[in-house]
């Protein structure tokens, strides 16, 4: 998997960053894009997000790792989109903005080029379970076996 980064903008004590996973994509093909925010963090940030125009927000999660060094603690936390493209064009992520303690951050948007592909994901018919022999013989209502 090839991950293609944004410039991470810092201060003092904050890094922000967002990317995916591919900026090209089929219509319908999921990728991944991530936010992620690393340094001094002792409280959650507020992520202000655009809205996802042009895509379809398969999942959503979340990791945090925390480091000790020399008695400082550093935190990463990220924050990942599993996204489909529901048509074909170029869409643009972002900016994506965090508050934090007072400052804001904000990392530059990111263009994805949506070819035509397969389509939007579908999603998968439940199959019935199968009857029982006792439930094959019931006819329904107008005589009718499904």
């Amino acid at each position: 998997m090839v991950l293609l980064l944004t410039p991470v903008f810092a201060s003092e004590d904050l890094k922000v960053g967002a990317q995916v996973d591919k900026k090209q994509v089929p219509a319908g093909e999921p990728f991944t894009f991530s936010i992620t925010i690393a340094g001094s963090i002792q409280e959650t940030p507020k992520v202000h997000l655009t809205a996802f125009d042009g895509f379809e927000i398969l999942s959503t999660g979340q990791s945090q790792s925390l480091q000790i060094r020399s008695g400082q603690v550093n935190s990463t936390l990220t924050l990942l989109y599993t996204l489909a493209p529901t048509a074909p064009g170029t869409h643009t992520l972002g900016p994506v903005k965090i508050e934090y303690q007072g400052k804001e951050y904000q990392t530059p948007p990111i263009e994805v080029t949506v070819l035509p592909g397969r389509g939007p994901p579908r999603k998968r018919p439940q199959r019935r379970p199968e009857p029982t022999p006792e439930e094959e013989s019931l006819p329904l209502e107008g005589g009718t076996i499904l």
